[in-house]
């Protein structure tokens, strides 16, 4: 499949898991709202392996990085809205305070800045960890940052990179696992099913150019739907 294509699977198991969470916040419910949440855990490796592919082929990735940015400051309202969190601050908890947009758009400026700037390896690491640092109010946090600098350095190489994909997704499952319950390390397995599609990749972008466009605008608008959703079937409360 081209790019196109991959991007749409991913647009469109985002939209149901993020209704499916709205309709019924948590995962202690019905197996098919499990599988629901798990369909939409596929859609996120595809968004880091596109965000490390967009930093290849960008003409000015300082441009792509500020508007990566631009896009995480308009999704940061439509992600908030859409789950009941607050706008400003860490009210609530340090984690989810922010979409994906946040460490995915820091994940760009760090690979510029990696691939730019002449650092020693310890400076390189302490850089690395400042960026996991601010990442992490981000949904995903660090886990986003460091996946999509991961699959850049390694692209063209696509059997390490699924591996890697198939690590990230064990790990994150067994976290869950210990940390949460069963539930929730099911559902992180879920990105490890990005991985086949992934692998049908056939290098090339689709005939229409417009998808980058139509993805800029879907995500922070499904997020808007979702808030009303939230708003008329719970109340004004945080689905977290």
């Amino acid at each position: 499949m081209n790019g196109n294509q991959l991007k749409f699977i991913a647009i469109g198991a985002m939209t149901i898991g993020h209704v499916a969470w709205v309709l019924q916040p948590g995962v202690d419910v019905a197996w098919y709202l499990i599988v629901l949440q798990t369909v939409l855990r596929l859609m996120v490796p595809i968004m880091w392996f596109f965000v490390a592919e967009g930093c290849a082929h960008t003409h000015n990735i300082w441009m792509y990085a500020l508007r990566m940015g631009i896009f995480a400051v308009v999704s940061h309202f439509a992600y908030c809205f859409a789950f009941g969190v607050p706008f400003f601050g860490l009210e609530g908890g340090f984690m989810n305070r922010t979409s994906v947009l946040w460490p995915l758009g820091l994940a760009v400026l760090l690979i510029a800045i990696l691939e730019n700037t002449y650092m020693s390896m310890p400076v390189q690491i302490l850089v690395v960890l400042g960026f996991c640092v601010l990442a992490f109010p981000g949904d995903w946090s660090c886990i986003a940052l460091l996946a999509t600098v991961f699959l850049y350095f390694q692209r063209g190489n696509c059997q390490v990179q699924m591996i890697g994909i198939t690590i990230i997704a064990a790990l994150v499952a067994g976290a869950g696992f210990i940390l949460m319950d069963w539930r929730s390390a099911l559902l992180n397995v879920g990105l490890a099913l990005s991985v086949p599609l992934l692998m049908t990749y056939n290098g090339e972008r689709g005939k229409w150019k417009g998808m980058k466009w139509l993805f800029y605008i879907y995500y922070p608008a499904h997020l808007a739907v979702c808030g009303v959703l939230r708003i008329l079937l719970h109340g004004d409360i945080s689905l977290f």
